[in-house]
């Protein structure tokens, strides 16, 4: 199974859209110099929220959702920055 890594940077106002399979796993890394709070989409197991330290990346979370479904995701950096919003398309 791929692991996609996706880089939660300052430079883009929301995080975008990745591309998923089914069964691929996902791991975002904070790039910020702010701790990061994650609310992983649906589409994703677990589904708990998880803090993202600055400078490090988030645990595995596997790809659950049904194909050809788009889910939304929230993360806030920091207090200075509040919440931003990222897509996963699954694919396959």
């Amino acid at each position: 199974m791929p692991i996609t890594t996706h880089t939660i940077d300052l430079q883009d106002q929301d995080a975008g859209t990745l591309n998923a399979d089914q069964n691929d796993k996902i791991t975002w890394h904070n790039s910020t110099s702010s701790d990061i709070t994650l609310n992983p989409p649906d589409c994703v197991s677990p589904q708990q929220a998880t803090d993202i330290p600055a400078g490090q990346t988030s645990r595995d979370f596997a790809v659950t959702g049904q194909k050809g479904q788009s889910y939304e995701y929230s993360f806030t950096v920091g207090a200075e920055l509040g919440t931003r919003n990222g897509t996963i398309d699954v694919n396959n």
